[in-house]
């Protein structure tokens, strides 16, 4: 038997649409890796990529388990559901048979048999209501049409029942007809209705795993041996009620059942073949070679012969019900034994597929957590040191010598560009000084040429001044000069003028002295003549 989880995950792999998977993933490469100011896309989109990867095959293989936990829980439901319709059908069967027989006995029944048909109903509304509310609540083809038949059925025989039970309660000949004619098909009626339920979710089972199907055949198989053995003893049982032999038309029935359930014998045999079964299903098949295709098919032969001989029956209707219940009943205990290990297969399969889901759902959960913790760390450890770096960068791009390199404890790529950054700061920074001191430097030397200049030119129009006053005071001096001369020219004229008139003057009293003292003179040398004459 192949292993159900096998099986399980390998059509979940099957299933990984990976066109899906890579059309979920391709907008978000494009937009990850396309033209962006930030390294954070890229970065994102380098890790995003294989995490969404994993996460939407993980998500794909989680919802394949979903379906496949789903769909074994449905086969299950149904099973189990089925299997007991079926066994409620079995109680519904019996019960038929009981009313039916008393129905047809000429006495009223007695309390032992008013208990045993109470019995068999009350087992019909326990397993057969719950297994068709079991049936409402689930899904399988059919569905509506089965349901409808049963229930138009049902609300049909519910109204014999009501019947039966006040007719049995008084003689036959106080019954009415058309019950003790109609009874039997109306219960075979529901009785069909709720086999073809059954075999509708038989059906449905054995559509949805091969296994299911397997024990399926093996219920059908087992339940149409009972139930033509058992139409067999019916046929038997109306005419030993009826203390008369088998007519020529109910032996061709009996015949045709006894076939039905020779094929369904033959179905069993072929289908359990040279396969491991498990051990209640092989007791069961070897009881049933043992007590009903040996021991009953003699005693059917037996009754037979005797009806044929126009004998009169070796036992009553109750003593051939009592005793070939156990011999019919061993069909019975094949499709208990097959249920049983169909239902417990189908457990274990829901089992698997849970634990399989279960396994997935971690599965998603660890991928989308270590995705998270992925993201996380690349954002923590990578895309934020990068980004503050080039916060870093760009302030100390605009000039802003506060901005603080962070300190490079790392021993990493990011812990290499950071201590880059720091010599790039500093050689960034004693780079600007010493430009801010070259430019200070010639600056003071365009200053100091400039006051050079300045000075030139201020000492140059000094010099030009210097020299026009000197200019001027020449001019002046010359001015002063040539007034002076004229001064002097016209102070010497008239000096000249002066001694000109004053040496006129004096002259002209040097003239009068000189002629005074001429006089004088000759006065005096008249006198001195006149004393030397004297």
């Amino acid at each position: 038997m192949i292993n159900p989880f096998l099986r399980i995950n390998l059509q979940v792999f099957r299933r990984i649409r990976l066109n899906s998977v890579f059309k979920a993933v391709g907008p978000l490469m494009l937009k990850g890796f396309s033209f962006s100011s930030s390294v954070r896309g890229p970065i994102i989109a380098l890790l995003a990529v294989p995490l969404l990867l994993v996460t939407v095959i993980t998500a794909d293989l989680t919802l394949s388990a979903l379906r496949h936990y789903r769909e074994a829980v449905r086969v299950q439901e149904l099973d189990t559901a089925g299997n007991k319709v079926i066994s409620g059908v079995y109680q519904m069967v019996l019960e038929r048979l009981r009313t039916n027989n008393a129905l047809q006995a000429d006495a009223i029944a007695d309390p032992a048999v008013r208990a045993q048909i109470a019995e068999h109903r009350a087992a019909v509304e326990k397993l057969l209501t719950a297994g068709i509310s079991g049936l409402r609540r689930l899904d399988f083809r059919g569905k509506s049409r089965l349901l409808a038949n049963y229930d138009q059925r049902h609300q049909v025989v519910v109204d014999y029942r009501q019947q039966a039970d006040a007719a049995i309660g008084v003689p036959k000949a106080q019954r009415p007809p058309a019950l003790l004619t109609d009874y039997y098909p109306r219960m075979r009626d529901l009785v069909d209705a709720a086999q073809e339920l059954w075999i509708g979710t038989l059906q449905e089972a054995m559509d949805a795993d091969p296994i299911i199907a397997d024990y399926n055949i093996l219920k059908k198989a087992a339940w149409i041996g009972r139930e033509q053995t058992g139409l067999v003893r019916s046929k038997i049982a109306g005419q030993i009620s009826a203390a008369k032999p088998l007519p020529p038309e109910k032996l061709r029935e009996i015949t045709g059942f006894l076939a039905q359930a020779d094929l369904a014998w033959r179905l069993i045999q072929e289908q359990t073949a040279d396969v491991t079964l498990p051990e209640p299903i092989a007791a069961a098949i070897a009881k049933t070679k043992r007590d009903n295709v040996g021991t009953y098919r003699s005693l059917v032969k037996e009754m037979i012969a005797v009806s044929a001989a126009g004998k009169p029956y070796p036992m009553s209707v109750d003593h051939w019900i009592k005793t070939t219940s156990p011999l019919l009943d061993t069909f019975l205990e094949i499709k208990a034994a097959a249920a049983a290990a169909g239902e417990s297969y189908a457990a274990h399969k829901a089992d698997t597929a849970r634990d399989a889901l279960v396994l997935d759902v971690l599965l998603l959960a660890l991928a989308l957590a270590g995705g998270g913790i992925c993201l996380a760390f690349m954002e923590r450890r990578v895309v934020t040191p990068i980004r503050k770096l080039t916060l870093v960068v760009r302030r100390l791009a605009d000039g802003d010598k506060t901005a603080e390199v962070p300190e490079a404890t790392r021993r990493d790529e990011i812990g290499q560009i950071q201590k880059a950054m720091r010599i790039f700061k500093e050689s960034a920074f004693e780079n600007e000084r010493l430009q801010e001191e070259r430019l200070r430097l010639q600056a003071d030397q365009e200053q100091e040429r400039e006051r050079r200049r300045e000075a030139e030119a201020a000492a140059a129009a000094e010099a030009a001044a210097e020299r026009e006053r000197n200019l001027e005071a020449e001019e002046r001096r010359r001015a002063d000069r040539e007034a002076e001369r004229e001064r002097v020219a016209a102070a010497e004229r008239a000096r000249m003028e002066r001694l000109g008139q004053l040496t006129g003057d004096f002259d002209g009293k040097v003239t009068q002295i000189l002629h005074a003292v001429t006089g004088a003179a000759t006065e005096m040398q008249t006198t001195a003549g006149s004393m030397a004459a004297t």
